[in-house]
């Protein structure tokens, strides 16, 4: 698709480089992406690759911009708060790059509208920050046979990789092959619970806007059959290769990702309790309120209770074997639920899990408490 007068203009940068050219941006101009996730890596991805010249990007996100974005989600402002991420995102773009084309999907990414919306594009890039939405994105990428930028941030480390590109040794490997069983639900933090550096997501998702560029353009080598690791503390970066699955994983429809990644759904209403009973459990003294967050979340906000770090529960019910009842609580809600359920048939104590977390507390009670 050839360049007009002010394109050229606008990418003249990249045109003077070698092996780029206009061949390049006109690939580039011919080329769409569809990028899930608009917040910590989709911005720096979207911005780099409006930026860029990317001729069409699909922006599916079906959350709000929220005060605690601000720190690391820099394509939003404090006015944006409560507004559409994908809307949003979309209006700041469009007056950044007039000529790109951008299509918003205001809505979560699940299996029922994952084949119509990847069906019109190139190349999808993961910038998800949970295991059901990752491995949904691997296989849509596999059954549309679509490569897959993929990026992930945790406090101060981060990762990339390529999964399912077309190479000169066939496809490259996929997310299953690099992580073929899922952690254990409530075993691994987001950047919710966990925290992230607030330039670290700039970082990865830069790096995830070059190897869409690079896949487009054909130039350099991409990280496909490689992970890449980031740690911000000491600016080391290692590379890990890997290969595929033997035998190969099958992938021949999208599944329940939720079940797949453990997150049950037929037991939560028998383990958890809502904010309103809560508070009715609270007030009895034969209940027990603990709080197994981190010491950092606690410092944060907390709605009374012990504090028993989650790898001492174990120990702290051994200690305390006469104890009643329980009720557990962390911010959302999903660890202690994990708890519940690890726990639930090994100890004489009955245990419930507080559904909803601080931030279901928070809002049913409507408590002028930090919610983070």
């Amino acid at each position: 698709m050839a360049l007009n007068k002010k394109e050229t203009e606008r990418y003249s940068r990249q045109l003077l480089m070698p092996n780029f050219g206009m061949e390049g941006q006109e690939r580039l101009k011919s080329s769409s992406v569809l990028v899930v996730g608009a917040g910590g890596l989709g911005c720096p991805v979207l911005e780099y690759l409006v930026g860029a010249g990317v001729g069409l990007i699909g922006i599916v996100d079906g959350d709000t911009v929220s005060f605690n974005n601000l720190h690391r989600q820099l394509l939003y402002s404090e006015t944006d708060q409560g507004k559409l991420k994908a809307k949003c995102a979309a209006r700041i773009l469009k007056e950044k790059n007039s000529t790109v084309k951008i299509n918003t999907y205001p809505v979560f990414l699940s299996t029922s509208n994952a084949m119509e919306l990847a069906s019109q594009y190139d190349v999808l890039v993961d910038c998800t920050d949970n295991f059901a939405s990752r491995y949904l994105i691997n296989d849509l990428g596999v059954l549309h046979d679509l490569p897959v930028v993929y990026g992930s941030v945790h406090q101060f480390e981060g990762q990339v990789s390529v999964f399912n590109l077309k190479t000169d040794q066939g496809l490259s490997p996929n997310y299953r092959d690099l992580f073929p069983v899922p952690p254990a639900a409530g075993t691994v933090q987001d950047c919710a619970e966990g925290g992230v550096l607030g330039v670290l997501p700039g970082i990865i998702g830069s790096l995830q806007a070059l190897e869409v560029i690079k896949i487009i353009t054909g130039l350099g080598e991409t990280l496909a059959g490689q992970l890449l690791l980031f740690d911000a503390l000491d600016n080391k970066y290692r590379k890990i290769k890997f290969k595929p699955s033997e035998p190969p994983v099958e992938i021949n429809k999208l599944i329940d990702y939720e079940q797949f990644c453990g997150v049950s759904k037929s037991t939560a209403s028998a383990l958890e309790v809502s904010p309103e009973q809560a508070r009715e459990l609270i007030e009895k003294e034969e209940w027990t309120l603990v709080d197994i967050r981190e010491a950092a979340e606690r410092e944060l906000s907390h709605i009374g209770g012990i504090h028993v770090l989650q790898s001492d529960v174990k120990t702290f019910l051994e200690q305390h074997s006469r104890m009643s009842n329980i009720l557990f609580y962390c911010r959302s809600g999903r660890r202690s639920l994990a708890l519940v359920e690890e726990i639930n048939d090994s100890i004489n104590i009955e245990v419930l899990s507080l559904k909803g977390g601080l931030l279901g507390y928070i809002d049913f009670w409507d408590l002028d408490l930090v919610k983070y």
